[in-house]
């Protein structure tokens, strides 16, 4: 639980950096079955993280695009 918690308190581009050497070590095919299995779980972890990031960043966005009679004007970023 205490690892979850410092996952979350990292930025998205931390995750990003993180999950992005997770992809290279099993990538690379050094690891054994089980350490590689491990990695790829904690990969999806982070790619958990990482979404949820952005879902919510993408709700803020929609907010801050409401109109004025407080209606989402929805527009493709």
């Amino acid at each position: 639980m205490e690892e979850n918690k410092k996952l979350e308190e990292l930025t998205f581009e931390e995750i990003m950096n993180m999950l992005d050497k997770k992809t290279k070590e099993v990538q690379e095919g050094n690891l054994d079955l089980d350490k590689s299995i491990k990695t790829y779980e904690e990969g999806m972890k982070l790619v958990e993280i990482a979404n949820t990031r952005l879902d919510n960043a993408e709700k803020k966005i929609v907010a801050i695009k409401r109109n004025d009679e407080g209606q989402e004007e929805e527009e493709e970023l």
